[in-house]
Parts: C-alpha cells; structure tokens; sequence
C-alpha cells in the first residue's frame, strides 16, 4: 500500500504502543516506499522517549518495515561502530506482532500499535516469543479475542517469512536498504553526501580546504555545509557586489536563501538560473538539490539526471549527480 497525498517528508517520527497505554517513539528517515510498506532508518544511539519522560538510545544500527496492511513491524539490525553493547554485536531480524501501522496526518507521525507477540531470526535459526504476554492482555481484557487470533496468526506468517534465514527474509531487501542507509556517498576531497538526506557533510577540514584552496567560494561552502548559512549569505552579499550577474554566486546564495527557510525565493532563483544556463549541470544540481530538501522527489530527479548527463568527473558535483539521480527516483514514487 502506498499512501494517498503529499510524498513522505524524510525525518518521520514512530511511536510504538502498548497495549496497557504507554508509548516509546524515535525518529527515523525514509529510505523507500512502496507496496509492502515503509522502510526507515535510524542509527544507533539514535535517542528513544518513552511516555513516562525516560529516554533511552537505539543500541545498534537499524532498518525497519512498517507496514500499512500487514501485521507486524520488521526490525533489521547490524551492530553500529563501535557496538554499543556486547548484546548487539551480530546482525539480526527483530519482528514485532502489530496491528497495520497508522498515520497521524496532523504529525505525520507513524503509529504502531503492538500486540505483545514478537519474533526473531539470526544465524542460530528463528523463533516465537512472549506468547504468555498475549494470553496476559487477552485475559486482561486489553485486546479482545478476535484481535489476539489475528495476531496469532500474524505470527504464523511472519514465521514463514523467516524460515529460509536471515539473509534471504522479506528477500533480503532489509539487508539491502540498510547496507545503503549506512554507505556515505563520496563526493570529493575531505566531503560526502549523506546516503539519505544528499546533505553534504565536510568530513576532514584540511583536506576540503585543500581541494578548494583556489576556489573563491571555499569560505562560503564551508558555511553552508557546517550549518551557517547566515554567514555564508554574508559572505556572498560581499561578493554580490562586485559581480551580482555571476550565475555561481547567485545560485550559493539561492542555497543560503533555502536553508534560512526562504524556500520559494530559493525555488525561483535558481529554476531560472537553470533555464538560462542549461550546459551549467552545477546551477542543475543545486536545484535538484533543493527540490528534493522541499520532498519534491520528482523534481528533484529531473534535474539531477540533467546535472549527471552533463558533468564530469572533475567538475563540481561530477562524483555525486548519478547517485543524487538514484536517490532521488528512489523517493519519486512515494
């Protein structure tokens, strides 16, 4: 099932409920959407609040399915770097027993509702757990008996699922999304981008200084990407004014413009900037790359696949258009 509406935004926050009222959430990014459900990321460490106020960190790195038709929620998890506990220090298959995920469209927050049964695959086999927790709440009233024999029987499926192994479960589109969601894609001297947001991310200020040390602009992306964008717009304003036509400067600040929340003037300046300057894959870059920051993922496609079908591998963006383009199609169908 693919939800009606607007695409996904990529931050999505999911709370999971218990039976008896309480609540634990965390927030998790879009990976992909499609017929079977949604698939979201989070990292280890990743902060959980429960309802009582207590918060907790993920322990390791993980990949879920939330479904909007079936009942369960798939958990893939691999250790993160280092592992936070000897508890989790090999990969595994986590499934909770849920009613079909539901979406608060006030929030866009994704509910899930657990009926106390869980399951679990690993390299020593698969199983069925906390079977007398569900006879509990059924007894108790918390559920009634119609829902704990769909539950049941959830869990028959789920198992069926799992009894070809870990690595082959769900035909291993788990393994595959979160080997994505964890691969930085490179983007070039001491930069990359992240494999989700295409946030670019300065990962050694010597060497981004170094690979930029004769671009005028160094300062200026510098700012941008370690989250200053008001200082990078008064660097440019600077530089606006010795050359306020230069297609360059007008689309970093158009940038700038976007992460200060100027979202539709950024939009304009650089469409245009795109159009009069159509051999420029940069000025198309920079626009597929606020598109896909405002969720337009169709949009951002296209001018990614512009930006790609005209770079070089020494030119600005040469390295990260062909993925930003698989990113972005990735989202497009959401």
């Amino acid at each position: 099932m693919i939800i009606d509406g607007p695409a996904p935004s990529l931050s999505i926050m999911v709370r999971k409920l218990k039976l008896g009222g309480t609540w634990s959430e965390h927030p998790a990014t879009l990976v992909q959407a499609g017929p079977e459900g949604w698939w979201l990321y989070s990292a280890a460490g990743t902060k959980i609040t429960n309802s009582d106020g207590r918060t907790g960190r993920q322990p390791a790195d993980g990949l879920q399915l939330v479904s909007f038709e079936r009942w369960f929620r798939a958990w893939w998890f691999v250790p993160g770097e280092p592992p936070l506990s000897r508890l989790w220090e090999r990969p595994w298959i986590a499934v909770d027993i849920a009613e079909p995920a539901r979406i608060d469209h006030n929030s866009g927050r994704i509910d899930v509702v657990d009926l106390e049964l869980d399951l679990w695959c690993s390299d020593e086999g698969y199983g069925l757990v906390d079977e007398d927790e569900l006879a509990d709440a059924e007894r108790l009233g918390l559920l009634s008996a119609a829902t704990a024999e769909r539950a049941r029987q959830a869990a028959d499926e789920v198992a069926a699922e799992l009894r070809v192994g870990y690595p082959a479960a769900f035909g291993g589109t788990g393994w595959r999304l979160l080997d994505q969601a964890r691969a930085p894609i490179s983007g070039g001297p001491g930069w990359q981008l992240d494999p989700l947001t295409l946030r670019p991310e300065i990962i050694d200020r010597s060497l981004f200084r170094s690979g930029l040390a004769d671009d005028p602009c160094r300062p200026v992306i510098e700012a941008l990407w370690t989250g200053r964008p008001a200082e990078a717009r008064a660097y440019l304003d600077e530089m606006l004014i010795m050359d306020p036509d230069d297609p360059r400067l007008r689309s970093l600040a158009a940038e700038c413009d976007r992460d200060l929340g100027r979202i539709g003037a950024a939009l304009e300046v650089l469409s245009r900037l795109a159009g009069e300057h159509p051999g420029e894959p940069a000025l198309a870059y920079r626009l597929g790359a606020t598109r896909f920051a405002t969720s337009d993922y169709a949009g951002a496609h296209r001018a990614f696949a512009l930006a790609a079908s005209r770079s070089t591998s020494g030119g600005e963006f040469g390295a990260v258009s062909a993925p930003a383009r698989d990113r972005a199609r990735q989202l497009a169908g959401a």
